[in-house]
């Protein structure tokens, strides 16, 4: 009753209003008189109407609120008389009155076809037949007119209507402020209400149809650049990205002309303005985030809405705006706004630093590049051959050798009794093949691609007195040796050993060397590998995909979550033992190689260059990639997805000095620069404390070996006791109560274990000579180290399967301390077999030669790898979508462009520093 009685105001009020033109732009109608006359017009069709009239007042008197009594409840009867007891105060609303106008005429508007008409004209004779009453009487002319407005109601265009009337509506008049402290500045709420209003009232001679393009595409450019939802919204889709280059784009202009009219505020200004793109993160309620039925392991589920705003729009504006005029009661909860700012450099001092360093660095490679050419090219085209020396050796590190030298082969390769063993390569990442003659250990890093004897006139000096037979006897190098390299040591005469050290002709084919000593490891180069690419894999999902608390860059979180319980990702989730193979393979070659050394050199420069030499191979091009990240990493990428801040390399800039003293692992770590590197801290920590175990080992063995078992016991206990008292592992350390990660995961007495491992295995290295394993205790073995490998990264799956209940908490504890031993403990029968050929097909492959360059750039990969992957996530203009053939894809590209920065931080970095000390401390 109550709709009919609405429908019937409307109708008789609209009847009321017409004055029977269709066209209000050829005729004076109710739309075009003033207010005064409208209201006029309306009392006089109260007042002739008087039917209706009562009607209306019916409906007033029943416009009341409930009576009190009720008690807050509302019967189904009441709802209708509450909701009427509202219309006076909305249509006495300036908006309300305004729409009702538009409206209006726009029923007014409607035109009426000749076959409507006809069928009106026949329904009006059916409606009056009941009176008697003839064609053409006042009757028929008002029941006419009432069903032509009704049909004209029913069949008015409301797209146009409403077009209209926003219109008519400035956004000043619905986003004004209403509270000082919620103010935003002057230019900035200026230059956004242009844009909205702008966009609305785009249109060509006020046509609402005709939208005007040519003056106002920027508008609609930068409405476009806003973030859109998308499908999957229940998968975890709550990151509206937008468009970053787009909006990037804009140019916005409005010229001063106060004709343009946005509601009732004429532009009497000139608006000219470049714009920035902002992400505004809301709060979702409890009920959002719950309704995914996805544990999000301590990752805030947020809306994440990209928009474009005026330049003069910082990120506290834009907040601002969110609770300005009519959005304000609605208390919106805005999380957080980053509004990304284009950075200058030259207000950057730290950046200009980095810049000059890097640049000069760059130049002296370049420089020395060149002069290594171009004495090569002199030598190959200008200078006498070596055939008119009679009495010297030529040496191809420019030096000049007598005869009745003890040592006649001067690369060092040939060198009887060479100290530079001492200064192998002993860390976990780095390569530990070395060249060797006789007792001789010399690392990759420090000898040329080729190995190159003196050069003689038909391979003896004319002004000897030694036999031929007899030199060729003692100081002959391999046949192959002599054949391979006769002419490169003419060709690089003159070139000083410093030029060499920086060149990239030099340094090149000594990190792309594949050659290998018979002596060596071999199988550790493919084990080294393996390593790093299981760390890359588990990273891929970590760095910048899913592991992100505030800036999330998945589009599918919830399948994200689903990969989690499968029991095959158990093995990605298993890639921190990679990092305890490293901790095992830095424990075996510092302990084998620093036995094997103090047989023939001990005393206290032995110590001090034991020392000297770790940090200066770790540290040159370790703080060139820290000086790079923190300081030029908002110049290498940015875009919609960019963080406000990366805590990982901004606090490097006050914190850089935990990672150079290798104790970021234990000072400031919850403010972590380059969080990754706590491997390093702990290493070189176990490092400093080695000495004692090797003496004790050398001069004392039952001692000594009691001491690594009671180290690795203490590596044990102390996990267990941290992992039982604080809880969690690397699936849960995100939560905001877990203290896995710096009470278990990176600290040096919990993780000490695997180490000490490998101390044992290289003392066993030291005291057993190499030989072939017994058969069956080869199987044995290999089945043991199988089944307990396997086990220890899928035994997971029991506790991470859909519906599995969690483990105790002396599982968790059990599986933490006694796991990553265990797993080294494999590792070290893999390498032992290896090397003792029991190893199959798998040493085969691990050792392929392939794998050596690969491994000598292991250290580096493992510095810039996290990077790599940050700046890819953060620059992209779309979101991740997790699946298999998308993770294998990325974690490919991850590793190849990994390998290949690294390879170039190497070259300028990390081969010259270990050329120079070479230099400084003549290993004679």
């Amino acid at each position: 009753m109550a709709s009919s009685l609405l429908v019937l105001a409307a109708a008789t009020l609209t009847l009321g209003l017409v004055q029977g033109q269709a066209d209000m732009n050829s005729s004076t109608t109710f739309w075009k008189l003033s207010f005064d006359q409208k209201v006029l017009n309306i009392a006089q069709f109260l007042a002739g109407n008087i039917d209706t009239t009562k009607q209306l007042l019916e409906i007033a008197k029943s416009l009341r609120w409930l009576e009190q009594g009720t008690n807050g409840q509302l019967p189904g009867d009441a709802i209708l008389p509450m909701v009427l007891d509202a219309l006076p105060g909305v249509l006495g609303s300036n908006y309300i009155k305004g729409a009702v106008f538009l409206v209006l005429d726009e029923i007014n508007r409607t035109r009426v076809d000749n076959v409507t008409q006809e069928v009106l004209f026949n329904a009006t004779i059916d409606k009056i037949k009941p009176y008697n009453a003839p064609v053409y009487s006042q009757l028929f002319n008002d029941t006419l007119l009432k069903l032509t407005m009704l049909y004209k109601a029913n069949n008015f265009n409301l797209i146009r209507a409403v077009n209209r009337y926003i219109n008519q509506i400035s956004a000043r008049d619905l986003l004004f402020e209403t509270s000082a402290n919620l103010t935003v500045n002057p230019q900035c709420y200026s230059d956004t209400m242009d844009f909205f209003d702008a966009v609305v009232g785009a249109r060509v001679n006020n046509d609402p149809n005709n939208v005007d393009l040519e003056h106002y595409f920027w508008a609609f450019k930068m409405l476009d650049s806003f973030g859109k939802p998308s499908g999957g919204i229940m998968k975890g889709a709550v990151h509206f990205v937008g468009s970053f280059d787009e909006c990037g784009e804009v140019q916005a202009y409005l010229p001063n002309n106060s004709s343009f009219m946005f509601g009732q505020h004429p532009h009497n200004y000139t608006t000219r303005y470049d714009t920035r793109f902002c992400r505004v993160t809301f709060d979702l309620p409890d009920s959002v985030s719950e309704s995914f039925n996805v544990d999000t392991r301590g990752i805030t589920l947020r809306l994440n809405w990209g928009m474009c705003f005026p330049d003069s729009c910082h990120s506290d504006d834009v907040a601002a705006m969110f609770h300005l005029g009519k959005l304000q009661p609605y208390n919106i909860s805005v999380h957080n706004v980053f509004c990304g700012e284009e950075d200058d450099l030259e207000d950057d001092p730290s950046a200009i630093v980095a810049l000059f360093l890097l640049a000069t660095l760059l130049g002296v490679v370049v420089l020395c590049t060149l002069l290594e050419a171009a004495v090569i090219f002199y030598n190959n085209n200008f200078a006498p051959s070596a055939s008119s020396t009679n009495s010297t050796i030529e040496d191809p590190d420019n030096e000049t050798h007598s005869i009745e030298k003890e040592t006649v082969y001067v690369n060092q390769a040939f060198e009887p009794d060479s100290d530079k063993e001492r200064y192998a390569n002993l860390s976990g990442m780095e390569p530990s093949t070395s060249k060797q003659t006789g007792d001789a250990v010399l690392p990759v890093s420090y000898v040329h691609h080729r190995e190159e004897p003196p050069v003689f006139k038909d391979g003896l000096p004319p002004s000897s007195n030694l036999s031929r037979a007899h030199v060729q006897q003692k100081h002959s190098p391999p046949p192959s040796y002599a054949k391979a390299v006769t002419g490169r040591s003419q060709h690089e005469m003159g070139v000083p050993k410093l030029v060499k050290a920086f060149s990239l002709l030099t340094n090149m084919p000594k990190v792309l060397s594949g050659s290998k000593s018979p002596k060596a490891i071999h199988c550790l180069h493919g084990i080294r590998f393996f390593s790093l690419m299981w760390v890359v894999l588990g990273h891929t999902y970590n760095y910048g995909v899913i592991s992100v608390v505030d800036n999330p860059t998945t589009v599918n979180l919830v399948d994200a979550d689903a990969i989690f319980h499968r029991f095959t990702f158990q093995g990605i989730m298993a890639a921190g033992f990679a990092v305890d193979t490293f901790f095992l393979l830095s424990g075996l070659l510092v302990t084998w190689l620093s036995l094997r050394d103090m047989a023939k050199k001990n005393g206290v420069g032995y110590w001090v260059m034991f020392y000297f030499h770790r940090f200066w191979r770790l540290t040159p091009i370790y703080m060139i990639v820290l000086m790079t990240f923190t300081c030029l990493h908002t110049y290498l990428g940015g875009g919609p997805l960019w963080p406000e801040e990366l805590g990982t390399a901004t606090n490097c800039k006050k914190y850089w000095w935990t990672n150079f003293l290798y104790v970021n692992n234990l000072v400031h770590d919850d403010e972590a620069c380059m969080g990754w590197t706590w491997y390093l801290a702990n290493d070189m920590q176990f490092y400093w404390i080695t000495p004692v175990f090797i003496l004790a080992l050398f001069y004392v063995a039952p001692l000594g070996l009691a001491m690594v078992i009671g180290l690795l016991a203490v590596g044990i206990v102390c996990a267990a006791y941290y992992e039982y008292d604080n809880g969690g592992d690397i699936f849960t350390m995100h939560e905001s109560d877990s203290k896995y990660w710096d009470q278990v995961y990176i600290v040096p007495w919990c993780r000490v274990g695997a180490y000490a491992v490998g101390m044992l295995l290289g003392y066993i290295f030291h005291k057993v000579k190499q030989t072939t394993l017994n058969m069956s205790t080869a199987v044995i073995g290999w089945l043991v180290t199988w089944g307990v490998g396997l086990t220890l990264c899928y035994i997971t799956y029991t506790e991470r399967k859909t519906g599995a209940e969690e483990w105790d908490r002396w599982i968790e504890t059990l599986y933490e301390s006694v796991g990553r031993p265990l797993w080294a403990a494999c590792v070290a029968w893999i390498i032992f077999a290896c090397h003792n050929n029991r190893g199959g097909f798998i040493n085969s492959i691990l050792s392929w030669e392939g794998f050596l360059p690969l491994s000598r750039l292991t250290y580096a990969a493992y510095l810039v790898h996290p990077i790599v992957m940050m700046l890819h996530a953060y620059s992209k203009r779309a979101l991740y979508y997790i699946d298999d053939f998308d993770m294998v894809y990325l974690f490919l590209g991850h590793s190849a462009v990994t390998y290949f920065t690294a390879f170039l931080f190497s070259l300028v970095a990390e081969a010259p520093a270990l050329a120079v000390e070479k230099l400084v401390f003549r290993l004679h």
